[in-house]
């Protein structure tokens, strides 16, 4: 029986800011560590370099799946199959972070989820079928993404753990 996935079998992360900024060190944005398989801790910072200039448009966390993974398999066992992970702020600096599904070598966005986020623990539950589509069988990256207008304090820290998908 088809259960659950190890979403960290194959995949590698990424970090990603926008282009809109002269970046000297995408570090110095955004960085991650991943502590185990179940445990990833985000550090931002908007304004690095304190000159309150332009900020980036987005700064993203990107869970990139080496071989694509097909989340539809999921559908077909159970309708109200839906991906989770919990989203724990440690600095009360957001209050979103999208959540994007992209498909094939391209990398389209399928769907795009805006989740509210409080300080302390966040569960985040998206179910599968209300993004069906024959796409959900190549996707290429799960991205969390955060915008300038979803940030209280230019620097902030969060932890993404427990994500699965189960059926």
């Amino acid at each position: 029986m088809l259960r659950s996935f190890d979403p960290f079998f194959g995949v590698s992360f990424e970090t990603h800011c926008a282009d809109n900024v002269d970046i000297k060190i995408k570090e110095d944005y955004i960085r991650y560590m991943a502590s185990d398989k179940n445990n990833i801790t985000v550090n931002f910072n908007l304004d690095p370099y304190k000159i309150n200039e332009i900020r980036p448009n987005f700064i993203s966390l990107v869970m990139k799946f080496i071989d694509k993974i097909d989340l539809y398999k999921f559908l077909n066992f159970n309708e109200e199959s839906k991906f989770k992970c919990e989203l724990i702020s440690f600095t009360n600096s957001l209050t979103n972070v999208d959540i994007e599904f992209k498909t094939s070598d391209s990398n389209r966005i399928i769907k795009a989820y805006r989740n509210a986020i409080v300080y302390g623990s966040n569960r985040i539950e998206i179910a599968l079928n209300e993004m069906k589509s024959e796409a959900l069988r190549q996707i290429s990256e799960i991205c969390f993404v955060i915008h300038p207008h979803d940030i209280v304090e230019v620097e902030g820290m969060f932890e993404i753990i427990n994500l699965r998908v189960q059926a």
